[in-house]
């Protein structure tokens, strides 16, 4: 589950001095373990996390958020892929 999502990348169109970055908190849980972790796109290697929940480690790695800022007026919403290697 996303917790939050603070997106203060350059807009389209628009010249800046810093690209920006996306920060989203996500709670993961599995079962009555969760654990709650902060992912920055933008900020490599922070866009990426192990997580151990219920005694089993987990890559959890934010690949995107969309939609670019000044794409669109929709809501913004983060693609989280989460793996047990």
């Amino acid at each position: 589950r996303i917790n939050s999502l603070q997106d203060s990348r350059c807009p389209v169109n628009v010249q800046c001095i810093w690209a920006g970055q996306a920060n989203v908190t996500v709670l993961l849980s599995k079962g009555r373990a969760s654990n709650t972790t902060e992912l920055i796109l933008g900020a490599q290697p922070q866009d990426q996390a192990e997580v151990t929940l219920d005694n089993k480690v987990y890559d959890v790695l934010l690949q995107s958020v969309e939609p670019y800022p000044g794409k669109s007026n929709t809501t913004s919403t983060a693609c989280i892929q989460v793996t047990c290697p």
